[in-house]
């Protein structure tokens, strides 16, 4: 009898996608106990209901659904299901996943026995244009991301340095050492989650017959007045979230993490202009055409704003704004 297994998958606003994901545990092979946990962020939509259409259909697994009062972002909601998760492992996927390969479960616990030393697994396969790629993520000292989407059928196993939450799987015990995600952060919390295991010299591992097929759904974010003004707010989230971590973890926080961004920030446009990694996952979180340089420039204006709000917090006002 294969350990028991929590999955938690947070949501918001994705009943149609939510509903997906669902139907796709149906064709799960495992031969344990495996408990299924939805926590509804307070969305607007009637998520419970698509819950028990699901239900009527698939009564096998344990079931439970969680409805926060106030919308409190994936940080909170992934703390909370891990809370009242009941599992041996617990399983995080993200609300817009597809459950691609029977044996998913059955692989990802059986790689726990044959690795000892890796202690985090998981991946994703990004659709571009019908054809699937795994999504090979790498980080830069100044926490800038490196994105390799490599085609499925020439894809290898390997250690990254990240695997997102979109489809993560860890035993309870080490998920306890490393901690909770930090729920002050707007995004990458899965990133800095990822970082505090590392430091513990935990392994991470990905293989391809164990990932899940990340839509990257653009639906159930955040609208503003219009598409430059989404992307602007988006990508001024992501580097406040940035220097957080960056501030947290002592790394690298300097004057000099400018000069740092500027030079890793070449290397990545120029590795855009051939291969367009992030403009491809970026396209499909907006839900619309984005050129490089589009991508470039908004990130260079977050950037901009991010060294400013750091330096007037925490150099001017002489107060820790980050926890």
């Amino acid at each position: 009898m294969n350990p028991s297994v929590s999955a938690i998958i947070p949501v918001y606003n994705r009943k149609y996608e939510l509903k997906r994901l669902l139907k796709s545990f149906t064709n799960i092979k495992y031969n344990g106990s495996l408990e299924i946990i939805i926590v509804d962020d307070a969305s607007t939509e009637d998520i419970k209901y698509h819950v028990n259409q699901f239900l009527k259909d698939y009564s096998t697994a344990i079931f439970k659904y969680k409805r926060l009062e106030k919308n409190s972002g994936p940080a909170y909601a992934k703390n909370f299901g891990a809370k009242i998760a009941s599992g041996d492992y617990l399983w995080f996927l993200d609300s817009d996943t597809e459950i691609f390969f029977q044996e998913t479960l059955t692989r990802m616990i059986s790689l726990f026995k044959e690795y000892p030393r890796v202690k985090i697994i998981g991946g994703e396969l990004i659709k571009i244009h019908d054809n699937l790629f795994l999504n090979h993520t790498s980080v830069f000292p100044n926490l800038f991301f490196r994105c390799t989407l490599v085609s499925f059928k020439t894809a290898k196993d390997f250690n990254p340095e990240l695997i997102a939450t979109s489809n993560l799987i860890i035993d309870r015990k080490n998920f306890k050492k490393v901690g909770d995600f930090n729920e002050s952060l707007e995004l990458l919390e899965d990133n800095d989650f990822c970082l505090c295991a590392r430091k513990l010299g935990f392994k991470l591992f990905t293989t391809k017959n164990i990932c899940i097929i990340h839509h990257v759904s653009s639906y159930g974010r955040d609208k503003v007045i219009n598409a430059s003004s989404e992307i602007f707010e988006y990508t001024k989230k992501f580097q406040r979230s940035r220097m957080q971590i960056l501030y947290n973890n002592h790394i690298l926080f300097t004057l000099f993490i400018p000069f740092y961004d500027i030079y890793y920030g070449i290397i990545i446009f120029l590795r855009e202009i051939k291969q367009k990694g992030f403009v491809n996952i970026a396209e499909k979180k907006i839900g619309r055409k984005l050129s490089i340089f589009s991508y470039a420039f908004y990130h260079f204006f977050a950037l901009l704003y991010s060294y400013f709000y750091i330096i007037y917090y925490v150099f001017y006002r002489k107060r820790k704004i980050f926890s």
